[in-house]
């Protein structure tokens, strides 16, 4: 498994990849599936400033990390948002992706800090985070409805 900075021909695996977790998981809120056109958009137009990590293995895009803005006029913290496809979890490959988006956030002059927003159920998220010193810094009950349940957000925060 390598990890590398995005390609534009990495945009169909990476959609599919984020569109499982839309169909199948509350790991994302959203609800409707991205086109490809939507995530290249979002990749390359909405947060051409921040960097994208794609984990690799056998010439297949397996999962990617990235931070992008979290919110207006926040300019020294960015978001970091990571998908694993399903048969890659486990093994390890977030762990590798989260490090290493960490110590590029850490060269950019202008960021001090990420911030990580995730579904309160999401255990596993929760705990990766925290492996790598982020600390919940706020929670926010039903913010989201999917699946017909409410849905709960923990927001944490890692400062350089």
């Amino acid at each position: 498994m390598t990890l590398r900075p995005l390609h534009e021909s990495d945009v169909v695996a990476i959609a599919e990849i984020y569109n499982y977790y839309i169909r199948t998981s509350t790991a994302t809120f959203e609800t409707i599936e991205l086109s490809n056109e939507q995530m290249r958009s979002r990749l390359f137009e909405s947060f051409p400033d921040y960097p994208c990590i794609v984990a690799e293995e056998s010439g297949n895009v397996v999962g990617y990390c990235a931070i992008h803005s979290w919110r207006p006029r926040f300019d020294n913290v960015a978001e970091v948002t990571m998908y694993i496809s399903p048969q890659y979890c486990s093994r390890g490959i977030g762990r590798q992706m989260l490090r290493q988006i960490i110590e590029t956030s850490k060269k950019n002059s202008k960021l001090n800090g990420l911030i990580a927003c995730v579904n309160a159920n999401n255990d596993h998220s929760k705990a990766l985070l925290t492996e790598f010193g982020f600390l919940p810094t706020g929670y926010y009950r039903k913010v989201a409805r999917k699946f017909d349940q409410w849905l709960d957000d923990v927001d944490f925060q890692l400062l350089f």
